[in-house]
């Protein structure tokens, strides 16, 4: 008897779904310090899941190369996400080259073939946001100041997922609404407001840091507020993404 092998996407889709589950309960108890640790989890693997579903149905990729990559990469949430973003950038872009030659190579062979007109423009728009991204990702640490502002971001969390909050509710539906590829748009939408709420958290959740006199973990206390707010916004995430990951 064989047994059926999950894709890496599933199986990341899955481990999600666990740490965001984790998160709302501690949520609810008002353990914030490792609900925000989980929320983040939840993030960096529903993007993983896609990068791997990417990987799967457009490149063909087999299942072991795709696991050795993921697990490769940096435990650094937001260096390992940056990463992702720029992968899954490529992908979409070479997936609308190609099927833009196909389309042309379709119409040399037969002049009478019906397409759809606004099939190649639509292709194109995909490959120019695929651009624009690499350099929207390459500008985000330093126009969000993340270093700088790092302890201030910290010390004033609620403020700090409260303005990411607000942007990401005023921005997100109508972008999403209107433009083609609208998950992986919704996914930059959802990382533009998480990265200031996860930076170099991994360390800030879990120990005592001296840069905060290691008050770190009272500074994260009664962030209930903040931690919906931030599950609000992952579960955009997952809302999105799950049909196409079960």
């Amino acid at each position: 008897m064989t047994t059926a092998i999950i894709p890496s996407y599933k199986r990341l889709f899955q481990a999600a779904e666990i740490d965001f589950e984790a998160g709302k309960i501690l949520t609810e108890k008002n353990i914030c310090q490792p609900a925000i640790y989980h929320f983040q989890q939840a993030y960096e693997k529903i993007v993983k899941a896609y990068y791997a579903l990417k990987e799967t149905v457009e490149i063909k990729t087999p299942e072991p190369d795709i696991y050795r990559k993921i697990t490769k990469l940096s435990h650094d949430t937001h260096a390992s996400t940056m990463q992702l973003l720029h992968d899954i950038a490529d992908i979409q872009k070479h997936g609308a080259e190609v099927a833009i030659d196909e389309i042309r190579k379709m119409q040399s062979q037969n002049p009478s073939s019906t397409i759809d007109p606004k099939a190649v423009p639509l292709l194109q728009k995909i490959i120019t946001i695929s651009d624009g991204i690499h350099t929207a990702l390459n500008n985000l640490t330093t126009s969000l100041n993340l270093d700088t502002n790092y302890v201030k971001n910290v010390r004033n969390y609620a403020q700090t997922v409260k303005d990411s909050y607000d942007t990401f509710q005023l921005s997100n539906t109508e972008v999403i609404v209107k433009e083609p590829e609208q998950a992986f748009l919704l996914i930059i939408g959802a990382t533009k407001a998480l990265v200031p709420c996860f930076y170099k958290m991994e360390a800030v959740t879990r120990y005592p840091l001296e840069k905060f006199s290691y008050n770190n973990l009272d500074l994260l206390a009664n962030q209930k507020q903040a931690c919906k707010q931030i599950a609000e916004i992952v579960e955009t995430l997952f809302t999105v993404l799950k049909p196409y990951l079960i």
